[in-house]
């Protein structure tokens, strides 16, 4: 016990005796006063303590993998519950706590009861023993193939999908396992399935990748611990692994910066009481509201961007401390030690990376230069204009203007509900939007710009300025970066446009005629298939594997199926299911189980069998229908009036698919 709460337990306990003067309800109530001031120092004295031993002991004898161990400043969120149980159930609610977690049987979610899978020949068994979960891995060196038997000790990710990571040996490296639990479908599958990755691309066995990149994101003050022998940063001259963090999961102090000044400080309750008292701002840990707004909305960049180190030092300090960024300081400062990438600037950095990868910016940008992959939102924030305008008095976009980390105690939604995309109430509406655009408030002049009725969904802001361009998660993601629908992007950019991702069954030239009678929009020149063929159909017989990936999921978006008739899109759902990305027939699969006469079909998207055959199965369902006269059909939907599809046009489209590789990198 610390000598400043000795001399307060004193100073208590000498209290006691003025309290025998007192008679009544006046000794009463001296006493409840005394009593709750003993509790909030032992409180206090109970948590310094727990700092202390954290710091002294937490994870000295772990396993062989990285450790959580409290350090520069870093208390751990297990120190803020005692003062802020509300914020810390909020935050323990959500999936940013569980991201990274040390494998036990609480965090692991996924089947290791004596599971026997196998990829590329190699064959892997998953079992549990004395309550650890292993993974048995057949390996093969240059002399010969051996099984070895690998402890798995650390988890990724549990809202769609959970990686596992496994002790690899080599200090505290850690192995990734070739296979991930997919919740969805409860089930294991490649790992390299559950990104949009060209076919028989193999990359799942990399070791090291979660010391080296992962944990940059993934945990709270992580430091990669990475020992290096002179310039080189090869593995060949890689020393030591000594990984470690300060907290698994993004927790409290990746948005507030670290505690220990701020738990020193508010020990003393007289403190708390008097800056409570003369409404004085706490000073001693970064509150984001309280920060300009785009300070506020770097808090969230330092993970949620494409961003690269600057310098080759930068690197080095990296592999072996860790980002240096900070809640509170300035992400795009020129001191920073990373550059926040933005296609068509100028830097080394960048320079450097399209040299190591002359795709590099294919695989995270559209060619305009719009984000195309989740979990890089803050670039789209930067490129939108309810941003860049900086106008103080209007208030800029902000992430906070949607999302919030807490959400407040009268909030009638679950923490479940709340957690799924940790936005504001409202949020899913027009309210995002109408906190600035209040002329839109009005009805009337709502339906007045968007030419639809109040309540479909092409008055939703969102849906217009916001649309699903942005792919990850194996599902199309909102963009953030709030832009103004144009057939120009979808012919320039080749990214879908706002219009046909909900009016599917319509064409380009539809769009063009549209935007210009209701925006003035000049239309650009449009080919003949664009002015005859649904946009959406272009894109998924011609368009590369993101974009077949955007048209799969959006035919089984609601709106969109409400929008386009969606009785002429199992054919095309069933084609996209032949495809030879197993992302796009996962997400042409779950978008078909949404059709009528389809919820029970079957379809096991990385059986190399069963995508042959998936195009016929999904058709003889389609012909058998008894309803096909009411069906849409028509030149745009390469549909006769008698239901039967124009095969050879289909066939020549496909022809011109664009079968360039695809890597979208999330």
């Amino acid at each position: 016990m610390t000598i400043e709460l000795i001399a307060i337990l004193l100073v208590l306990c000498l209290s006691v005796i003025p309290l025998f003067t007192l008679t009544g309800r006046a000794r009463y109530a001296g006493l409840l006063i005394l009593l709750g001031g003993a509790g909030l120092v032992l409180a206090f004295g109970l948590q310094m303590s727990q700092v202390q031993a954290t710091r002294a002991a937490y994870e000295s004898n772990a396993a062989e993998r990285p450790l959580e161990i409290p350090e520069d400043g870093f208390i751990s969120s297990r120190t803020c519950r005692a003062c802020h149980p509300r914020e810390y159930a909020t935050w323990h609610a959500s999936y940013h706590r569980t991201m990274t977690q040390v494998a036990t049987a609480n965090s692991v979610l996924g089947d290791f009861s004596e599971v026997s899978l196998s990829l590329h020949g190699q064959d892997v068994r998953l079992f549990q023993r004395d309550g650890k979960y292993w993974a048995e891995i057949q390996e093969e060196t240059e002399e010969r193939t051996q099984v070895g038997e690998h402890e798995v000790v650390m988890t990724t990710g549990s809202h769609h999908m959970q990686f596992y990571w496994y002790s690899s040996g080599n200090d505290r490296e850690l192995g990734k396992l070739s296979f991930v639990f997919l919740l969805s479908e409860q089930r294991w599958v490649p790992a390299d399935s559950t990104f949009l990755r060209p076919p028989n691309f193999i990359g799942s066995t990399v070791h090291g990748q979660w010391n080296l990149n992962c944990i940059n994101c993934h945990t709270t003050h992580g430091k990669p611990g990475i020992g290096l022998e002179g310039e080189s940063l090869k593995r060949s001259g890689i020393r030591s692994i000594e990984t470690a963090a300060s907290e698994f999961g993004i927790a409290c102090e990746a948005c507030h910066g670290p505690a220990e000044d701020h738990v020193r400080l508010n020990k003393n309750p007289l403190r708390r009481y008097a800056l409570h008292v003369n409404q004085q701002a706490e000073d001693s840990i970064i509150q984001p509201e309280m920060l300009d707004a785009a300070k506020a909305a770097q808090i969230c960049g330092q993970c949620h961007s494409v961003h690269l180190p600057k310098t080759n030092e930068d690197v080095r300090r990296m592999m072996a401390e860790g980002f240096a960024f900070r809640a509170g300081h300035d992400l795009l400062s020129p001191d920073s030690e990373r550059i926040v990438v933005r296609q068509g600037m100028e830097d080394p950095a960048i320079e450097k990376a399209v040299e190591r990868d002359p795709s590099y910016f294919a695989t995270l940008f559209w060619p305009d230069g719009m984000v195309r992959v989740t979990g890089r939102e803050y670039n789209g924030l930067l490129d939108s204009p309810c941003y860049q305008h900086q106008d103080a008095a209007r208030g800029i976009m902000t992430c906070m203007s949607c999302h919030e980390m807490h959400p407040p105690r009268d909030d009638p939604r679950s923490l479940t509900s709340w957690a799924d995309d940790q936005l504001k109430a409202g949020m899913r509406g027009d309210a995002a939007c109408l906190q600035c655009h209040t002329d839109f408030r009005d009805n009337e002049a709502l339906a007045a710009h968007t030419h639809h009725l109040i309540n479909a969904s092409g008055s939703r802001c969102y849906n217009c300025h916001m649309p699903h361009t942005t792919y990850g998660l194996l599902k199309g993601i909102r963009s953030h970066t709030v832009n103004t629908p144009s057939v120009e992007e979808s012919v320039a950019a080749k990214r879908p446009n706002a219009c046909n991702l909900c009016h599917l069954d319509k064409t380009l030239q539809w769009t063009a005629g549209h935007l210009q009678r209701w925006y003035g929009i000049s239309p650009p020149p449009l080919t003949g298939e664009q002015r005859k063929i649904a946009a959406s159909i272009l894109w998924t017989l011609k368009g590369d594997a993101g974009l077949r990936a955007l048209m799969a999921w959006h035919m089984g978006w609601r709106p969109a199926m409400e929008a386009s008739r969606a009785d002429w899109m199992p054919p095309y759902l069933g084609l996209l299911m032949t495809d030879p990305y197993d992302a796009v027939r996962y997400i042409a699969y779950h978008s078909l189980l949404k059709h009528p006469r389809y919820g029970n079909f079957k379809f096991d998207f990385v059986s190399t069998e069963e995508r042959d055959a998936a195009l016929k199965r999904v058709t003889k369902v389609w012909a058998a229908s008894q309803d096909r006269k009411n069906w849409a059909t028509g030149e745009e939907l390469l549909t006769r009036d008698d239901g039967t599809m124009l095969k050879n046009v289909i066939s020549s489209l496909l022809q011109q698919r664009d079968e360039r590789p695809v890597l979208l990198n999330e």
